[in-house]
């Protein structure tokens, strides 16, 4: 059972659990609209799914890459990396080390 947060494009987010992998939950929810309440305005579209932040940095990390647009499909505590896919949908990982220096180097500029 692993703990998700789904994105949707109007910004909202849900939690939710699922009994599955991060990927299959991602290949169930990705492109799929949803709708809350009774009128097709209320229809949104997830967007992301990322796993649900146990800790402060992983959340910290989980943000700094939703910002830049890129999907976090992992943070794997046993190897010490994160994997994830790009905006042009390609696949890579990064160690825990090398997460912390891009974000110290290229912080979230915000306004």
């Amino acid at each position: 059972m692993i703990d998700i947060l789904v994105t949707y494009d109007n910004g909202d987010f849900m939690r939710t659990q699922m009994n599955c992998t991060l990927l299959e939950a991602g290949e169930y929810y990705i492109n799929q609209s949803f709708t809350f309440g009774t009128s097709e305005e209320n229809e949104y579209q997830v967007i992301a799914i990322n796993i649900y932040p146990y800790d402060e940095w992983k959340h910290g990390v989980l943000e700094y890459f939703s910002a830049n647009g890129i999907v976090v499909l992992n943070l794997d505590d046993d190897r010490e990396q994160l994997n994830y896919k790009t905006k042009q949908n390609q696949y890579s990982t990064l160690t825990y080390e090398q997460v912390n220096k891009r974000i110290n180097k290229y912080p979230i500029h915000t306004k």
